[in-house]
């Protein structure tokens, strides 16, 4: 800030930063960092508030997401590649030794801080208007680590998550995800997310290892999975046959079938890929299915059985189908053996078409979740009393310099007449900026056709009353302490 906005600042009451705070949260949407990192690859993504902005996949730009050196030195240490260069998915790190975790560890985090600064740099976002960098992580190091957990074990879970969260410093929140925190949270997500969603439906979200299935009992939503059902055979394994499957699904359902509500199924994520399969051959019925299919209806049950049953004879003794055949057919038969469902929905990919509009985003519910837990952290808090002491002063300033830097660095690289105003507080019609004028004033002279200023133009007349450059302050406050 400005000498006189600093000045004025240290003049503030306990009441009045509390009512600026609350003021600016009003109308602040905070960014959001998060990396979705998997065992082949990893997503990054740029969320405000619940919209995702800008999303970059590691497979799809690996050269620019890790430095030739970065991969060299990776190599010379833990004797393999990271990358596996023919298609940009990572070789399988989950079973190297403890030794090797620091290597690892440190090409994954440089690799997303350098996706943080090509997402802020694509979408114009300045890196410090980011208030939440989030880090979650799943595929083989997952099972392994939480399976020598589970069987008492906690030497390699611990050093591995005591180097990621080293490596990544207080600014990253990171958590090694185990099969259930999952689920857990796309459960959460789809009933939470979906406005359309209710008790009445059963969610299906099969990956390309494990199946979760979420369900609701009209008082809390819940879930069970199994982390292998959904898993293509390795060459020495036998092909899984229709009855195995019937036997995994019916697991999985009598789980999570808990009252008579529930009458509606949606199969949702890698399956879509597997239906697709079903558009490769003729048999009968398939004209009746396609439309539905592309067309994303709920389809009955006992007709889905019935194309499904015409698809599985139709590709008898054929190897490309047998295994999509099977489970499919294992699927139908389990779904049509419960008399209270009454329609399915059946996910899309690829040429039958865009995914279907369910949400079960786990980083969306995890920021709704995280903004949900704070708000109730700051309801439950009682007004404090006493001194108001230099500690709690600065941290109000720090808090107040970090929401203004939310409001000023807002993805839409504008600001509204409401935000100027939050932003101005007290000083909105005070001829404090140049040629007089008021922040009322110049927002008038240079608002737009929309009704709005830019970042820009707050940044060049209006940087004495807040300003991005002052997060590097607050930074430096925080780390002082």
């Amino acid at each position: 800030m400005g000498a006189g906005a600093s000045a004025k600042n240290k003049a503030q009451t306990r009441s009045e930063m509390r009512e600026q705070i609350k003021n600016l949260r009003s109308v602040a949407e905070p960014l959001t960092f998060i990396v979705d990192q998997g065992g082949g690859s990893f997503r990054a993504y740029l969320f405000s508030g619940l919209k995702q902005i800008i999303r970059i996949k590691s497979v799809n730009a690996w050269e620019k997401l890790f430095s030739k050196a970065n991969l060299a030195a990776f190599k010379e240490n833990v004797d393999i590649d990271l990358i596996n260069t023919s298609d940009g998915t990572f070789n399988d790190y989950s079973t190297t030794s403890p030794s090797h975790y620091k290597h690892i560890c440190d090409s994954l985090a440089t690799s997303y801080e350098l996706s943080f600064i090509e997402l802020c740099k694509t979408t114009k976002i300045v890196p410090e208007s980011v208030s939440t960098k989030i880090v979650r992580q799943t595929g083989k190091i997952r099972t392994v680590l939480h399976t020598q957990k589970e069987q008492g074990n906690t030497t390699n879970f611990d050093a591995w998550n005591s180097e990621f969260t080293k490596r990544l410093g207080p600014a990253y929140d990171y958590k090694l995800l185990s099969n259930e925190d999952e689920a857990m949270l796309e459960s959460s997500a789809f009933f939470e997310l979906n406005d359309d969603v209710d008790e009445s439906f059963i969610g299906v979200g099969m990956g390309s290892s494990s199946t979760q299935v979420y369900g609701n009992d009209g008082k809390n939503h819940y879930c069970h999975f199994d982390s292998f059902c959904g898993c293509k055979p390795g060459k020495d394994q036998a092909m899984k046959k229709v009855e195995d499957w019937v036997a995994d699904f019916s697991a999985l359902f009598k789980e999570i079938v808990r009252t008579d509500k529930q009458t509606t199924v949606v199969l949702l994520n890698a399956i879509g890929y597997i239906y697709i399969q079903m558009t490769k051959v003729d048999y009968a019925g398939k004209d009746e299915f396609m439309p539905k299919l592309k067309g994303a209806e709920k389809v009955n049950p006992q007709n889905l059985l019935k194309w499904t049953t015409s698809y599985a004879a139709a590709v008898e003794g054929n190897s490309e189908h047998e295994w999509s055949s099977n489970l499919l057919l294992g699927l139908a038969q389990t779904l049509a053996s419960n008399s209270q469902f009454n329609g399915v929905y059946c996910e899309r990919k690829g040429p039958v078409g865009k995914s279907l509009h369910f949400d079960t985003s786990w980083s969306k519910y995890l920021i709704l979740k995280k903004s949900r837990e704070k708000l109730k952290r700051e309801a439950a808090m009682k007004a404090p009393t006493g001194p108001f002491t230099d500690e709690e002063r600065n941290q109000y300033k720090k808090e107040i310099i970090n929401l203004q830097a939310y409001v000023i660095g807002n993805v839409t690289q504008v600001l509204t007449c409401q935000q100027v105003q939050v932003l101005s507080g007290k000083k909105w019609e005070a001829k404090i900026l140049g040629g007089g004028k008021s922040p009322k004033d110049l927002f008038m002279e240079l608002k737009n056709e929309d009704g709005v200023i830019t970042r820009d133009q707050w940044e060049e007349h209006c940087s004495s009353i807040a300003s991005l450059s002052n997060t590097e302050a607050a930074k430096a406050a925080a780390g002082a302490e």
